[in-house]
């Protein structure tokens, strides 16, 4: 395993927070930054180490190649953590909302026969009849809840356990077990538009500010820039390419100029509800 070294110079400080002193900056960097953070296979590192130059080089940016890299590893390796991040709580929220409905099953009043419970997989399927039995196993799902003995590592918090320990917040468990929640393909494709928006946004600053790429309309953004950002996400695998790649009259800067348009107006239009809210 290895780790990245790259001839940054001191431009790159205007868009990443280094923990050295301005006049230290070329001292302390001078053979290279080297990114720990994460380590990589050395083959990995030498593919993208090389691709990359090819990509700056044919964006006519080769001099910016090294601060690019630094800037673009940075903000995979910031994605990778958001998605395992948001992942889980995403996993949780459906965790909780199913559990809520067992339980709410559970605390209903149980009549003379009891709860019904049954056992199903792909190999067997029992029903328990012994009421004795089945009571118990209810019992002791509730027990295990009201008195938080279970793994908060699988089952994070959820509200409608009760701190102290001992009861369940009903109004809680209701809000948990109607909510909606997203389907899993919805979630996914609207965390991965969003981190491939957040990831172009990250790299634009210094992309408009340094680069031959930059726009003269600020509330837009420039051809070269948005090719560049795509094929940079082509690299890295953030996003598969599309069939309008060859397409005349839709390319791949029309297509990331409206992902990017449409991440922006999430934020006005929040924007806008917090002044009228105010």
């Amino acid at each position: 395993m290895a780790y990245f070294i790259l001839k940054i110079d001191q431009r790159l400080s205007k868009y990443f927070e280094f923990l050295v002193e301005p006049e230290t900056f070329k001292e302390r960097y001078n053979k290279g930054c080297l990114l720990t953070d994460y380590c990589y296979k050395e083959d990995y590192i030498m593919s993208i180490t090389h691709s990359f130059s090819k990509l700056t080089c044919y964006h006519k940016i080769t001099e910016h190649n090294e601060n690019l890299l630094f800037l673009t590893i940075k903000e995979v390796e910031r994605r990778s953590e958001l998605i395992a991040t948001l992942t889980r709580e995403y996993e949780l929220s459906l965790r909780h909302k199913e559990l809520a409905i067992v339980l709410q099953k559970l605390l209903v009043k149980r009549d003379e026969q009891g709860p019904s419970i049954s056992i199903k997989s792909n190999l067997i399927s029992h029903k328990i009849n012994d009421t004795v039995l089945s009571d118990w196993i209810c019992d002791l799902i509730l027990k295990t809840m009201r008195e938080g003995e279970f793994e908060i590592s699988k089952f994070g918090k959820p509200r409608y356990l009760c701190r102290p320990l001992g009861q369940i917040n009903i109004c809680e468990l209701e809000k948990a077990a109607t909510t909606k929640i997203q389907n899993v393909t919805t979630f996914r494709n609207k965390l991965f538009r969003d981190l491939n928006a957040q990831f172009c946004f990250a790299l634009l600053p210094y992309i408009n500010n340094e680069t031959i790429l930059a726009t003269d309309d600020e509330r837009n953004f420039s051809d070269g820039q948005l090719r560049f950002l795509y094929d940079l996400m082509l690299l890295f695998n953030l996003i598969t390419d599309r069939e309008y790649q060859n397409s005349v009259d839709y390319e791949s800067k029309d297509y990331l100029r409206a992902t990017l348009i449409t991440y922006a107006k999430q934020f006005i239009v929040k924007g806008k509800k917090s002044e009228i809210n105010s």
